[in-house]
């Protein structure tokens, strides 16, 4: 099996400025156990959902500007206010710049956040009959998305892209939303989806959920029809990031991987599918995660450890239900693997 595909060349430069990076993602996919492992280098400074709390604008690209390029003196600037959203990052990464020339600094991203969203269209004239109001919002949609490609696009940022799909993911999405009508069987008080410790993980995997209650919250078909269209969205923000990003500049990971192996995952990019298919597994070629972003490799690890531990089949009342509807949709494979 493919653990990583590399959709571009190892690429480095010879500039001593910071090296930027963005982890595009989506919810629930596994990013913040992906930006720990980052973290866990010394020479990388990985922040949260930069652009969650507020929209892409002129300033706020200025400031961007000045964290792709490493400049200390506007960094510090910028740290020293109170109440900006970018603060707690230049105050997290100022340290990482000021000790190593070749840093890697970089925050994650998903589509919508800071009113950019990851259409392919980006750059297209607005089609279709839309309300003026309607046509106003698409329009500053799209000019918010220019911008933040722009800033891509001259800052030569990295795009490293990670992908969950699956029932996994639309479970988590249903731990997730603990406590509201979606779940009527699970306890009303609030359950961490991100663990540290045994205590959290039991507590997560001692939860029991009606999966058809949460599709109906969500106004969905049918499990399967909510995971069709989720892919199909996860498949519009690769085109475009596709279309973004030159295709040395974009590395893809599955979660399914990196949480079997984070060790091996973030240190190897194995080819298997871009070799002949006579070779070996131990005769492919391995390329580093970390030299990718531009820093040594190092031993990766993180605090933060698997919330679910059970069988599926443990936590959803209606798992039987289920199983017998994907079993005859594309997800077959991932049911009867035992993954799901």
């Amino acid at each position: 099996m493919l653990t990583v595909l590399l959709l571009g060349a190892a690429f480095t430069t010879n500039s001593t400025r910071p090296i930027a990076f963005v982890v595009v993602s989506e919810a629930r996919s596994g990013s913040s156990f992906l930006m720990s492992l980052l973290n866990s280098h010394p020479d990388i400074c990985a922040a949260g959902e930069l652009l969650n709390d507020r929209r892409l604008d002129t300033e706020l690209r200025a400031e961007l500007d000045a964290f792709a390029l490493g400049h200390k003196t506007q960094m510090r600037s910028l740290a020293s206010r109170r109440s900006r959203p970018m603060t707690r990052l230049f105050r997290k990464c100022l340290p990482t710049t000021a000790r190593h020339k070749r840093a890697c600094i970089g925050f994650k991203w998903f589509s919508g956040q800071g009113g950019a969203r990851a259409a392919p269209d980006y750059d297209q004239p607005l089609k279709g009959k839309h309300s003026q109001k309607g046509r106003e919002n698409e329009e500053k949609r799209k000019q918010t998305t220019r911008l933040f490609v722009d800033w891509i696009r001259t800052h030569r940022v990295k795009l490293l892209l990670l992908e969950r799909q699956g029932l996994s993911k639309l479970v988590s999405h249903a731990i997730k939303h603990i406590g509201s009508k979606a779940n009527a069987t699970a306890p009303s008080s609030k359950v961490r989806t991100h663990c540290f410790s045994a205590q959290c993980t039991n507590q997560v995997s001692g939860l029991r959920l009606r999966l058809y209650d949460f599709i109906e919250y969500k106004e969905s078909a049918s499990v399967a029809a909510y995971m069709d269209a989720q892919m199909e969205k996860w498949s519009e923000t690769m085109a475009w990031v596709r279309k973004v990003a030159p295709f040395q500049n974009i590395l893809y990971l599955r979660y399914r991987d990196l949480s079997a192996d984070p060790q091996c995952e973030m240190n190897k990019v194995k080819l298997k599918n871009l070799l002949p298919r006579q070779l070996a597994l131990e005769q492919t070629c391995c390329w580093q995660v970390f030299r990718w972003l531009g820093v040594a490799p190092h031993s990766a690890s993180t605090p933060m450890v698997k919330s679910v531990r059970k069988p599926l089949g443990e936590m959803l009342v209606d798992y039987e239900r289920v199983r017998g509807e994907l079993l005859q949709t594309q997800y077959a494979e991932e049911v009867l693997a035992g993954t799901a």
